[in-house]
């Protein structure tokens, strides 16, 4: 009697409805919990996308909005990659906001932001090919550019790449994250080379590269007749090649800045007097002080492989690095991978008791010429260098200044000489010719100015940031736009039509197999 009214919640309709229903409830609280509680599972062999704890408390510390902007094509091998690790990266901080711009596809907005930021396209200037902009940090005013070759290191002898998208993004994000921009100021007074100047002895493109880095840019006159300048802004103070000598009170300005925590880059670019010998530049005796001296002598190489073929022979050359923090990037198990071009430079020494590293030298055969003027004269070139002093010269040194002196310094000062003005020139920089030149510089920028303490962080450039690095693998795998639309129409139709075809063929047995049962019935039946 009372079973009747409940009839109709037993019929397959109802059933398969509520079943529906429910699925649906059920996969609604799913996506809740998802959402709440983001887990990603990283099943790649070297475990690309899984991020380290330096990773893990930088993103911990970030509390306000970064945008992440990626000038990347959709064809670039790179960009799938950079899509995976990002998600990683949103999961972990919700303040990141990343968005893709495809240079190709988004002239215009690509456009502006090249314009705005003073970026290199790499992919349509193959003078600055390996310097283009692959990703772009911003932060209110703040900015900070990863070049293409900044994500990952290929190895064209091995046929190996070594992802290094992690290193990139969270010093980026480290970096941008600053307050302030910070400045590196470039003295003048004394002829030195200007931050203006585009022609090749110039440094116009170190200034650019400067600027392109979140770095500001800033001539300091410190002339003889000028007033003592306030250096206590300066991040970074740079000496570029004076061709009149110093005065004593210049020197004093230095050793006060220094104790001071200030960091120095002081480039050497030596004169000649009438007689021929190297004029005096009055910074030696500063610089013994801070751990390097400088010696009246110009090194002329003699290793024909290393010699470019300007000016007098052996003047033009490629000088070898030596292990520090700074040349890292110029040679792998203690082989050299890339050289820094050096012109004319003048010899250098470790000061006695500097705690001071060599950077640079040449090979064994090289030349110290304490006469190079009398070597424009081409009967007496090959006598002069016969009787040369030959032997490996450092060119290049890294010091830092400990000891009861500096300890009053609120960080540990830091002095990079370099005998050539050569590394840092728009010859050096501008192009992918010199390549080594390029990487010692930005070396040489990160040793000096990448430890400023902001709040519990220890800033750093790129290669301060100590992320450990993913395992080389081989490079076989080459995605183009042409394979992933492949690999879309797979997924997008392939795949569901071969499924839904399975389940037409399916449906269409069960249907079969009911019609049988129903005739045999009806022969049982009659």
């Amino acid at each position: 009697m009372n079973a009747a009214p409940f009839r109709w919640a037993r019929s397959a309709r109802v059933m398969s409805a509520l079943g529906i229903f429910s699925a649906v409830v059920l996969m609604v609280c799913v996506n809740v919990l998802v959402r709440r509680h983001y887990l990603r599972w990283d099943v790649s062999g070297a475990g690309l996308y899984s991020l380290s704890q330096v990773t893990l408390e930088t993103l911990q510390r970030v509390d306000e909005p970064i945008e992440v902007t990626v000038l990347l094509g959709q064809s670039d091998p790179v960009t799938p990659s950079v899509k995976q690790i990002l998600e990683s990266y949103t999961a972990q901080c919700r303040w990141l906001r990343p968005r893709f711009i495809d240079p190709d596809r988004d002239q215009a907005e690509y456009g502006a932001l090249q314009a705005k930021y003073n970026l290199v396209d790499g992919a349509r200037d193959e003078q600055h090919a390996d310097d283009g902009t692959a990703i772009l940090l911003l932060k209110g005013v703040n900015f900070w550019r990863i070049a293409a070759d900044d994500l990952v290191a290929y190895n064209e002898q091995q046929g190996s790449v070594q992802p290094k998208l992690e290193q990139a993004i969270t010093s980026g994000i480290r970096n941008v994250v600053q307050q302030t921009r910070r400045t590196v100021c470039f003295s003048q007074g004394h002829q030195e080379a200007s931050v203006d100047n585009g022609a090749e002895d110039g440094l116009s493109a170190f200034r650019t590269s400067l600027e392109r880095n979140n770095f500001t840019a800033q001539e300091v006159e410190m002339g003889p007749l000028a007033q003592a300048p306030d250096l206590s802004h300066c991040d970074l103070l740079v000496i570029a090649g004076p061709r009149v000598g110093v005065e004593a009170s210049f020197g004093a300005r230095l050793l006060q800045y220094a104790k001071g925590g200030g960091r120095l880059l002081v480039l050497m670019q030596p004169t000649l007097t009438p007689e021929g010998t190297v004029a005096s530049s009055g910074l030696e005796g500063s610089l013994v002080k801070l751990g390097v001296e400088v010696e009246s002598r110009v090194v002329f190489e003699q290793t024909s492989e290393f010699i470019l073929p300007v000016g007098i022979p052996g003047e033009m050359f490629l000088a070898t690095p030596k292990p520090h923090a700074i040349t890292r990037a110029l040679a792998n198990d203690g082989q050299a991978r890339l050289r820094v071009l050096m012109q004319m430079p003048q010899s250098l020494q470790v000061a006695t008791s500097a705690n001071a590293t060599p950077l640079l030298s040449s090979s064994e055969r090289a030349a110290a010429i304490a006469e190079p003027g009398r070597l424009s004269d081409p009967n007496l070139q090959r006598q002069i260098i016969e009787i040369a002093d030959k032997s490996e010269k450092v060119l290049a040194i890294a010091s830092e200044l400990t000891g009861a002196q500096w300890s009053s310094a609120p960080r540990v000062p830091r002095v990079v000489v370099v005998g050539s003005l050569a590394p840092f020139t728009d010859a050096s920089l501008r192009g992918g010719a010199f390549e080594g030149s390029r990487r010692f510089v930005d070396g040489t920028i990160d040793w000096l100015v990448g430890d400023w303490l902001v709040g519990d962080w220890l800033m750093g450039a790129p290669a301060m940031v100590n992320v450990p690095e993913k395992p080389a693998h081989e490079a076989v795998l080459n995605l183009t736009e042409a394979s992933l639309s492949e690999v879309s129409r797979y997924v997008l139709v392939y795949m569901p039509g071969a499924a839904f075809l399975l389940g037409a063929l399916i449906l269409m047995m069960r249907r079969a197999g009911e019609q049988s049962s129903r005739h045999k019935g009806k022969g049982l039946h009659s």
